[in-house]
C-alpha cells in the first residue's frame, strides 16, 4: 500500500491533479482527551484549500489546549492536511510549527473500501506485517440531521491477520470512520512490532462536530473555550497499591462513577457502576503487566490511571 501511494504522489505532481474534498464546509471537531494527570482538547477547523504536491489538499487549522489540575493551561497551533484519491484519503501535519514545515510526509489516513481492504495507521512500523494494520470489518450508515453518512467499522489486526486488537483509548468497543466526521481517535494510532497501538495513553472521544449542514451532538458548539470553561474540579482519584499483585483499590471516585479497566490491548478485564467513593477489585487470575483504569463521572468527565500488577 505505501509503495503504491508513493507511485501515486508522483503521477500525481506531475498532472497537477484535483482530488475530490474529504472534508465538509466548514467543519469543525473537537475532540478530548484526557490522560495521566492532563486534560486535552482538539480543536480542528477547515479553513481552506491549496495544492501540496501536485494535489488538491483541504487544510484545518489544529489548536491543542492541554490543562494540567491545579497548573496551567498550555496551547499549540499547527495545521493539518488531507487529500482524497479515489478511495484513498492522505494525511500530513505541520506540527510542530515553522521552521519545519512538515514533520511527517503523506501517508495513508483512510482507504474507503468494503470490507476485508487493509492498510497500516500513519508511521507505523511495517516489518512485522500484517500486525498493526487496519481492517475494515463491517459497511454502513448513520444519519445525523437528516444526511445518511457512510460508515466502516475497523480493526486492528494481530501477527495471524485475525481482529482481535481493541485501541484501550476508546471508550467502547467501536472504531469506525464516518463520512466528514472521521474516526475516533482522529488519526488511527500508529503501531509498532510489540502489536499494541502506541498512546501515552489518552482516552480519547468526540465533544462535537458540526458543518454546514449537520450538528453532533445536539447542543453543543464549536467553541473550544467553551469547553475548556466547563471544566470542573474533579475527586482526585487514586489506584493502591501501586504497583500491586492479586488486587487494586480505587479512592476517591467521584458519585456513581462508571470504571472500566483494560490492558495494553485494550480487552476489557472489569467494568461496572461503582456507588461509593471507594472500590476494591480483585486481580490475581490477571496476568502481570500495565493496565489502565477509566473512570466517567456522571457528568461524563473522564479520567485514565495507570496500574502495574507484578
Amino acid at each position: 500500500m505505501k509503495k503504491l501511494l508513493g507511485l501515486m504522489l508522483l503521477v500525481l505532481a506531475g498532472h497537477g491533479a484535483r482530488a475530490q474534498g474529504f472534508w465538509a464546509p466548514g467543519a469543525c471537531w473537537i475532540y478530548q482527551g484526557d490522560a495521566i494527570g492532563v486534560t486535552r482538547f482538539h480543536h480542528y477547523q477547515y479553513v481552506s484549500d491549496t495544492v501540496v504536491d501536485g494535489m488538491q489538499a483541504q487544510v484545518a487549522t489544529y489548536t491543542l489546549t492541554e490543562q494540567i489540575p491545579n497548573g496551567p493551561t498550555t496551547t499549540w497551533a499547527s495545521k493539518e492536511y488531507v487529500t482524497r484519491q479515489g478511495n484513498v484519503v492522505l494525511y500530513r501535519t505541520s506540527f510542530p510549527l515553522p521552521p519545519y514545515p512538515f514533520l511527517f510526509p503523506w501517508d495513508t489516513l483512510y482507504v474507503l473500501g468494503d470490507v476485508g481492504e487493509r492498510w497500516w495507521p500513519p508511521h507505523a512500523d511495517t516489518t512485522c506485517s500484517p500486525l498493526g494494520m487496519l481492517e475494515i470489518q463491517s459497511v454502513g450508515t448513520t444519519t445525523i440531521d437528516g444526511i445518511t453518512l457512510a460508515s466502516r467499522g475497523l480493526a486492528y489486526l494481530d501477527d495471524n491477520g485475525a481482529p482481535t486488537i481493541t485501541p484501550f483509548f476508546i471508550s467502547s468497543d467501536a472504531f469506525e470512520i464516518l463520512d466528514r466526521i472521521g474516526s475516533l481517535p482522529r488519526v488511527p494510532l500508529m503501531t509498532s512490532c510489540f502489536g499494541d497501538p502506541w498512546s501515552d495513553p489518552e482516552t480519547i472521544w468526540l465533544r462535537h462536530y458540526s458543518d454546514n449542514e449537520i450538528n453532533y451532538p445536539a447542543g453543543t458548539n464549536c467553541d473550544i473555550s467553551t469547553f475548556v470553561a466547563q471544566r470542573k474540579p474533579q475527586a482526585t482519584a487514586s489506584v493502591h497499591p501501586n504497583p500491586g499483585t492479586d488486587q487494586l483499590t480505587l479512592s476517591g471516585l467521584a458519585p456513581d462513577a462508571f470504571i472500566e479497566v483494560r490492558d495494553p490491548l485494550g480487552r476489557l478485564m472489569r467494568s461496572e457502576r461503582s456507588g461509593v467513593s471507594k472500590l476494591t477489585m480483585h486481580t490475581a487470575d490477571w496476568p502481570a503487566g500495565p493496565y489502565f483504569v477509566n473512570m466517567t463521572d456522571e457528568e461524563g468527565v473522564r479520567r485514565s490511571l495507570r496500574w502495574l500488577k507484578l
